[in-house]
């Protein structure tokens, strides 16, 4: 009996948990200490919406939980740098753009065993807020795999903020 606890057990941890990914695309071409300031522009979904017609009536939904990316990203960002509203010399320019939405099962994340777990993903340009001229690229991808009740998919996006976060601030330092 104990150890088909223990098996239990292993495999419901060994089934993966949630969390944020980071790609780096194009490493920064400039060295990023001399930013001091950051901007985050909204994040655009237009593109995915053309490109994924069946989400158009949830548009709304996702726009509001990339709201809430943002904002959770500029309290994260306030760590290390001032958040800004208009770029300028300076500043490091985060424009991004949905290009991954997929919520997920929650009953087969509760399940366990890595089945139905929820993805978001965000397309990140770093831009010095001066020229324009693009320094960086990567991909935060934000992943709900399991939690309480099979885990709750706004947990994506406060990984997603928080992967945002920790791609600006270890290329920064």
């Amino acid at each position: 009996m104990i150890r088909a606890r223990f098996l239990v057990l292993t495999l419901l941890v060994a089934s993966g948990c949630s969390g944020y990914r980071i790609v780096v695309i194009q490493a920064p071409t400039t060295s990023l200490t001399a930013y001091r300031e950051v901007m985050i522009e909204g994040i655009d979904v237009d593109a995915f919406m053309e490109n994924n017609p069946a989400w158009a009536p949830r548009r709304t939904d996702i726009q509001n939980g990339l709201n809430q990316v943002k904002v959770l990203a500029e309290g994260y960002l306030r760590r290390n740098l001032t958040v800004v509203h208009e770029a300028g010399p300076g500043t490091l320019v985060l424009s991004s753009e949905l290009f991954v939405f997929n919520p997920g099962n929650r009953f087969l994340r509760w399940l366990g065993f890595g089945g139905g777990a929820g993805t978001l993903a965000i397309r990140v340009n770093v831009e010095d807020g001066e020229t324009g001229d693009v320094i960086a690229i990567g991909e935060v991808y934000g992943v709900v795999r399991n939690g309480f009740f099979g885990g709750s998919f706004g947990a994506a996006y406060k990984f997603a903020a928080i992967g945002l976060y920790h791609y600006t601030t270890t290329r920064h330092n």
